[in-house]
C-alpha cells in the first residue's frame, strides 16, 4: 500500500495541478482549523470563497493571457497565491482565513489558466 506522502509526490510529478492536491489536504485539515478558530459554522465558506475567487481569477487571468501572453498573469498570480498561503498560516480569525482563501483562489485561478495557456 502506498503512503499518502508517496501518493502526493507521485501526483505532483504526474501533471496534477498543485491547486488540486492542496485542496485535498485542506479538506482533511479544515475541521481542525475551524474548530481552533471557534468557527465551525463557517466550515463550508472556506471552499466557497476559494472556488468563487478561482472562477473570477480564471476569467480575468485568461483574458489577460489571451491579450498579452501568459507571462504577466503568472508573475502576478504566483505571489498572490503565496501571500494567501502566508496569511492563512497566520490567521487568528475566520475572517482572515477567508480573505486568505480569496487570495489563494484568485492566484490559483489565474495561474491555472495562464499555465495551461502557455503550453
Amino acid at each position: 500500500m502506498e503512503s499518502p506522502t508517496s501518493q502526493l509526490h507521485r501526483r505532483a510529478g504526474s501533471g496534477h495541478h498543485p491547486r488540486h492536491i492542496r485542496g485535498h489536504g485542506l479538506g482533511t485539515a479544515l475541521p481542525t482549523i475551524v474548530a481552533e478558530l471557534g468557527a465551525q459554522h463557517w466550515y463550508s465558506w472556506s471552499f466557497t470563497v476559494f472556488l468563487a475567487a478561482s472562477a473570477i481569477g480564471t476569467v480575468l487571468g485568461g483574458r489577460q493571457a489571451d491579450r498579452r501572453g501568459p507571462a504577466l498573469p503568472l508573475l502576478l498570480a504566483l505571489p498572490t497565491f503565496a501571500v494567501g498561503l502566508i496569511v492563512a498560516a497566520a490567521a487568528h480569525s475566520i475572517l482572515v482565513l477567508l480573505v486568505a482563501r480569496v487570495l489563494q483562489g484568485c492566484g490559483g485561478g489565474v495561474a491555472g489558466c495562464s499555465s495551461s495557456r502557455s503550453t
